[in-house]
């Protein structure tokens, strides 16, 4: 790991590519066209679910629907790109990936069913 950290110190054109591909990665795994399928996925399953227990079932048996990721380590990462994300995807992927906000999320629609 040292090797590989030293190497990047010493490499400016492999830091540049790396952090590249990183970016793109994010865009493609995290922009609000990459969220958008499961957010409608999670409205449609909202939308049939008869009960609570339910929804939160179905929800929960979809790995890509949940996240195990701590509102701190998000708000972690998030709060280093503040100036780089529009509102909506600073929002979207709160939304996402943050289950305390998620959970409120789904109480409000249940509310407006």
């Amino acid at each position: 790991m040292l090797r590989a950290m030293r190497r990047l110190m010493e490499d400016d054109a492999l830091r540049r590519r790396l952090a590249e591909q990183g970016a793109e990665w994010v865009l493609a795994n995290y922009s609000i066209e990459a969220a958008m399928p499961n957010l409608i996925r999670v409205a449609e399953i909202a939308l049939h679910s008869e009960t609570r227990e339910e929804l939160r079932a179905t929800l929960e048996a979809d790995p890509s629907l949940t996240s195990s990721v701590s509102t701190f380590q998000i708000e972690q990462l998030l709060s280093n790109m503040w100036g780089t994300l529009s509102l909506c995807d600073r929002v979207v992927m709160t939304l996402i990936h943050n289950p305390v906000v998620f959970r409120n999320w789904l109480r409000v629609m249940a509310i407006l069913e």
